[in-house]
């Protein structure tokens, strides 16, 4: 079925990372807006020129130290593995290791949210990463970080898929909004 990537993060506060990047993001878009206008001052005698100067790479400083902490805060998630939810069951291989679980074994799957999304183009669910906790009959349970959307089809969110599963198999499946 989908293959999502299995993230590991530094940060422990995933909503200030969230709300930081959302918060730039804006910024960034306003900033984009305004350079146009910056740039209608040069028609204006009574301005001199090196102030025109000045503020437009001020401007331009500013919009280019946006994108690159946006990128450093795209880039505090790395990929440690992956998870695949298929027919049989749940294949989870992180690093070396691997291991799997067929749905008649699992008690529960509960999904959180975990890292709010920048925009909608990030992710159409609002999140871009969910902490799934994986609560198997006999066993210890499990916690990842797991990313919204699949590596194989960008259509299918994390939360369609466990739909799916749990309408076809008898799991209890809990999302939490």
């Amino acid at each position: 079925m989908s293959n999502y990537q299995v993230l590991s993060t530094k940060d422990y506060n995933p909503l200030k990372i969230g709300t930081k990047g959302r918060f730039l993001h804006y910024i960034l878009l306003l900033l984009i807006f305004v350079t146009p206008l910056t740039i209608n001052l040069f028609y204006y005698k009574t301005i001199p020129t090196y102030a025109k100067l000045i503020l437009l790479f001020g401007l331009l400083l500013i919009i280019s130290l946006i994108t690159v902490q946006l990128i450093i805060n795209r880039n505090k998630l790395q990929s440690i593995g992956s998870i695949t939810f298929n027919i049989n069951g749940i294949q989870k291989k992180i690093k070396d290791f691997s291991s799997s679980y067929n749905y008649e074994e699992l008690k529960m799957l509960k999904l959180e949210k975990h890292l709010p999304a920048v925009s909608s183009i990030d992710s159409p669910t609002g999140c871009k990463t969910y902490k799934i906790t994986i609560i198997p009959k006999h066993k210890p349970q499990e916690k990842l970080i797991v990313s919204d959307l699949p590596d194989d089809n960008k259509k299918v969110s994390i939360i369609k898929a466990l739909r799916y599963i749990e309408k076809k198999y008898p799991i209890i499946i809990k999302i939490d909004n």
